[in-house]
């Protein structure tokens, strides 16, 4: 595995400037935290009878689902799914927003990585020189938000103490599929309510350990 590059250093935005900063992307925190949690209660619904690769794989996919349900609402988002990547992007803006699992350290001050290798079509999509300038926008009574146009990663981590998440923009992958450095990184406060929803299941389903595999197209 290629040893990812912490030297170099991304933004990290977290309380009011982290409001701030996801309102300038068009989002909320309850919006992301509430998605999580519809994928919570899927895993939930997971059994014995299931597969064992269930309860990751319905955890991923019902926050993304919930994600773009929500988002697509407002009318300001669509859909896509370029090589079975799924997105919801801003018309406006061009922000796109995925989802993935991630490890230990997302949602902290120290550097996260995705859980699970991505493939090809991920790792192309970050390469540095391809990604676009940055844009600006300013909140109301704010300072300038970095808006790079990349696919953000709604980045969650499951444990038996709670929930941890993130809303984070990698520079780019290693060429095993892991996450080279982070561009900006904004963490997301823990929530009393979903920190007990992940205090109730098993503990083999909170973790690292959460496996699946997708394939990208």
């Amino acid at each position: 595995m290629a040893t990812p590059d912490t030297n170099r250093e991304a933004r990290v935005y977290s309380g009011g400037d982290g409001d701030d900063y996801l309102a300038a992307l068009g989002l909320r925190q309850d919006l992301l935290w509430d998605s999580l949690a519809e994928g919570v209660r899927a895993l939930r619904n997971t059994s014995d009878h299931h597969p064992p690769t269930a309860p990751g794989y319905y955890l991923w996919a019902e926050t993304i689902a919930a994600l773009r349900r929500k988002l697509e609402g407002t009318g300001e988002w669509r859909i896509a799914n370029p090589k079975n990547r799924p997105l919801i992007i801003n018309g406006n803006t061009g922000v796109s927003v995925t989802a993935a699992g991630g490890n230990a350290a997302t949602g902290t001050e120290s550097m996260p990585n995705v859980a699970r290798r991505k493939g090809q079509a991920t790792r192309e999509r970050y390469v540095p020189d391809q990604l676009e300038l940055p844009l600006f926008l300013r909140p109301a009574g704010g300072e300038d938000y970095d808006r790079s146009v990349g696919d953000w990663i709604f980045l969650y981590h499951l444990d038996p103490h709670g929930a941890r998440a993130e809303l984070s923009l990698p520079r780019a992958f290693t060429v095993d599929g892991y996450v080279d450095s982070w561009r900006t990184r904004v963490l997301l406060e823990p929530r009393d309510e979903y920190d007990q929803m992940v205090r109730e299941l098993p503990d083999e389903w909170a973790g690292d350990d959460v496996d699946f595999r997708l394939q990208e197209g």
